[in-house]
This record gives C-alpha cells, structure tokens and sequence, in this order.
C-alpha cells in the first residue's frame, strides 16, 4: 500500500514538473531568426530611432567606463554586448562587431553561456548583414544549440528538486499509513485483553449462584456491546481501505491517460511546429513568398493545436488541485451561445457545414461562471464540428425549466458507439477520438465540459446512434 501511494505522489509531482515545463520552455520566435528581427525593428522604430539609438549609446558606455578595469568582467562583457547590439541595429557593422567580439572573448574565457548564448545569436545577425550566410548560419546553429542546453541543465535541476521534495512527502505519507495500521493492533489488542477479562468474570461467576448469575448477565451484554462497536469500527476501517485502494487504481489509470496525452497529443503539434519553423529557418532566403506564406500558416495552426491541448491540460490540472477560481455572476446566456455560434461558423465553413441557432426565448439570465461556460460551450462545439461530415448540419437549441436553463448540441455526424458513451466524460486510456478529418482528440475536452458544469451546479449528458450523429446537452441555473 505506501509502495501505491509513494508511486502516486512521484506521478502527481512528474505531472506537475512536466506541465511546468511546458508553460517555462523556451520558444524560438520571429525575433530570433536573422534578418525577420531586423525588419520588425526598422519597420517598428523608423520614426524615432536615432534619437533612441544615441542616448542608448550613451547611458551603456557611461555604465561601461564605470566597470572597465575593476575586474568586473560579467557587467563589462554584458555591457559590450548590449553596446554591439545597438550599432548593429543602427548599421554601424564595424563598431558592432568591434564590440561584440570584445564580450564574446570575454564570455568564452569565462565560461559565461547566459551571455555567450546572446553573443551567437548578434553574431550570427552582423554576419548575415555582412553576406556571410555560412558563419551566419553557424553562429545561430551555436545559439540554439547553447539555449537547448541551458535550457535541458535548468529541467534537470528543478525535476532533481521536485523528487527531493515529493520524496519528503511520500515519507509523510507512509508515516501516517503506518500510524493507521498501529490503530487498527491497538485496537486488536484491545480486542484480546476483553476477551481476556471476560474469562475471567465467567471464572468468578461459577462461585456465586443469584448474584453471580445476574452479574455475569450484566457483564456479558457490556461485552456484547464493546465487541460490536469494535467490530463496526474495523469494518468501517476496512471499507475506508477498500476505497482508498480503489481510488489508487483510478490514479493509475488517469496517470496513464495523462502521460499518453503529454507523450503522444502534445508531440505531435509540436514536432510539427518544430519541422516546419526549421525548415523556414534554414531554407529563408531560397523560399518564396507563397511558400513563405505556407509555412507561416502550418506554424500557426500548429500552434494554436498546441495551446488548445495545453490550455486543456492547464485547466484539467487547476480543477485536480482544486487551484481554479470560481467567480460566478449573472449573465444573459442566449448572448453566449450567440458569440460561439458566429465562433463555429468560420469553422465551419471549410466543411460546407451549416450551423443554426434556435431557441423560444430573446435572453436567459443565467447564474455561473461565465468563463466556465464560455469553455463548455465551445469545446462541444468543436467536437461536434471535428465528428460531422462534409455538408452535415449542427445545431444548437436553448430552453429553460423552473430551475435550470438547458444548452443542446446537436450535429448530423458519426455517432458514438454504446460501449464508448459511458466512458465520454471521463478520462480513460481504452477510449481514444478521432475526428472524420483524421483529427486527433484527448478525450479532456470533454472531462472539462463534466468538471465545469458541476462546478457551476449543473449537469451534463449525451445521447448518440452510431451513425446517425449525437445530441449533448448541459443545464446551468437560472438567475434569481
């Protein structure tokens, strides 16, 4: 059993490095890329940059005379670094590299890879301007590379500290395991010196005849009655222990579910990212425009992939550790479910897929979250855009009860198979989606619809006919 439990606090620690890692790592943008950097400065600072330019020059080289010669050989470095980099924005290359050569020997003596990390990258930048594609080239090979490593050293160091901290945890843990079990042979022993004493009252018992009988009579039934609460108190013991190990094996499973989306649904959207920003980085003067413009658009859709799963994966782990903050309001729903509507269409349209709203009532005053809402709302519409076919319809129907306001999606497309729709609203790793498009699915986006309308005090079902389309409906409280 602290074997389980030891095993699930390191997998709820990895869960919560791993997602830190995620939102800390590193992204190589436009900015780092030579000569996309330098047109967004030229075409964002045309107006005012020479004023700029000389009085950064100055305050650096008024820090710079300060610091030279006093053995202060990080600031020095730093400081010509930043002093290379304003002329090389200003086209002075000889200055520039005059200055960034200064703080790239330094760094290099020093063995400084924050600071030589920054010197490849205008390095790589001054040598592009200069017609050198090759040192180009290989001087921003350096910088990513040198950024990989410093970015994998800083990983190592915070997964070392959070094992050393979840260690410490799991050791608690086990204490108070052990403390529970050292209860229940308190309680044994207990059990026996009873048993023990009642014995002897039967021993005691024999020599009188009347009023041993009737005491023995008394003592028996105050026996009876420790023996049974006793006996309740360890049942009640093992039942919480047969729960406790039942909610081990649903860790596991949801474990398992976690580290299949992080090892396979966040690495797919990435290595794409990834490919496609490499091969723009290397082939950037051979590409076209349209070729350009095609690449830029697979990185954006990349992206976005990207963040939606990760978004998921954030607000998943938020309602896990009980971290999401609720701010509950009143709000107009038919308003919500219009803004997500016109959302879809635009979507919707590369499908030929027709999206329609109805609904009996102008406004539906509405009491929850709004943001939670907003969310629910737009993952089942997603879904049900991603399961429907090429001219398919979806539609979305609203109405009200005494209580509750009730939201409907329904769409034209595959249907759900019956022994897959008891398992929707959890996360389970049997249970993979895909999409008539090929799109892959985590399966979270719907575990989020399930968390959030509970948390807003509502519920949520579906109903589906394998091939036939599915209907999926949540209801929130009205106001007042």
């Amino acid at each position: 059993m602290s074997k389980r439990l030891n095993r699930a606090v390191f997998a709820s620690a990895l869960i919560s490095f791993l997602l830190l890692c995620c939102v800390k790592m590193p992204a190589i943008t436009f900015q780092d890329i030579p000569g996309v950097a330098d047109a967004m400065n030229r075409n964002g600072n045309s107006s005012n940059y020479p004023e700029n330019f000389e009085k950064e020059l100055e305050n650096y080289k008024s820090d710079y005379e300060i610091v030279e010669g006093k053995g202060e050989y990080h600031r020095e470095a730093r400081l010509l670094n930043k002093i290379g980099e304003v002329y090389l924005r200003s086209d002075n290359y000889s200055k520039a590299y005059e200055y960034l050569n200064k703080s790239y020997q330094i760094s290099e003596r020093l063995e400084l890879d924050e600071l030589r990390c920054e010197n490849y990258k205008y390095l790589s930048r001054y040598y592009e301007k200069m017609g050198d594609a090759k040192l180009a080239h290989d001087y921003f090979v350096d910088y990513i590379d040198l950024k990989e490593y410093l970015y994998k050293a800083e990983s190592e160091a915070n997964l070392e500290n959070l094992k050393k901290v979840f260690e410490t945890e799991g050791q608690k843990k086990e204490i108070e395991l052990l403390q529970k079990q050292f209860e229940v042979q308190e309680m044994e022993f207990r059990k026996q010196k009873t048993l023990q004493y009642f014995m002897i009252v039967i021993l005691f018992m024999s020599v009188g005849i009347m009023f041993m009988l009737i005491w023995r009579f008394r003592a028996g039934y105050n026996t009876y009655l420790i023996l049974r609460n006793k006996n309740r108190e360890l049942e009640n013991i093992n039942e919480k222990l047969k729960i406790s190990e039942l909610s081990l094996h649903e860790m596991n499973a949801t474990k398992d579910r976690f580290f299949s989306i992080i090892a396979n649904d966040l690495k797919i959207p990435f290595n794409k990212l990834l490919d496609f920003s490499k091969r723009v980085a290397k082939d950037l003067n051979h590409l076209s425009d349209e070729e350009l413009r095609e690449n830029v658009s697979y990185i954006n859709e990349s992206s976005k992939k990207f963040f939606g799963l990760l978004e998921n994966l954030l607000q998943w782990s938020a309602v896990q550790t009980k971290t999401l903050h609720m701010a509950p309001e009143v709000f107009d729903l038919a308003i919500v479910v219009k803004i997500e509507a016109d959302q879809i269409r635009k979507k919707a349209s590369k499908k030929n897929i027709t999206v329609s709203c109805q609904s009996e009532y102008s406004e539906i005053p509405v009491y929850a979250d709004k943001t939670l809402v907003f969310t629910t709302l737009k993952n089942l519409l997603d879904n049900a855009l991603k399961f429907t076919y090429q001219d398919g319809e979806i539609k979305i129907k609203t109405g009200v009860s005494k209580d509750y306001a009730e939201v409907c999606v329904i769409d034209t497309g595959m249907g759900i198979e019956k022994e897959k729709l008891e398992k929707l609203f959890r996360i389970d790793p049997d249970n993979p989606n895909s999409g008539k498009g090929h799109e892959k699915g985590s399966g979270l986006g719907l575990v989020l619809c399930r968390e959030f309308v509970e948390l807003n005090g509502g519920s949520i079902k579906a109903e589906s006919e394998y091939g036939k389309g599915s209907r999926f409906c949540f209801t929130i409280p009205r106001a007042g």
